[in-house]
């Protein structure tokens, strides 16, 4: 494990379903909260793929809108939380 690297944040005012279009979360129901999302950043034919996982730990986080942010580029995860904080 001595090669393990993980980058994390943790924003406060944002939603994931802030994220995703209206029309899709609607059409899950009101009784269903979206607490994470996870995509995948391409890094070439030689490179593994980065992910990046978004996700809210609890019920209080998602009524608070705590997100937390966990990936491996520490130079994508900035470039995530910049488009997140200009939302």
């Amino acid at each position: 494990m001595g090669n393990v690297e993980v980058e994390s944040v943790k924003l406060k005012g944002t939603l994931i379903s802030d994220l995703l279009k209206e029309e899709v979360i609607k059409s899950i129901g009101e009784e269903v909260d979206t607490v994470a999302l996870i995509l995948m950043k391409k890094n070439g034919k030689n490179s593994p793929p980065t992910s990046i996982v978004l996700n809210h730990r609890s019920e209080e986080e998602v009524k608070d809108k705590i997100l937390h942010i966990d990936c491996s580029d520490s130079k994508f995860l900035d470039k995530i939380i910049k488009i997140l904080e200009g939302k």
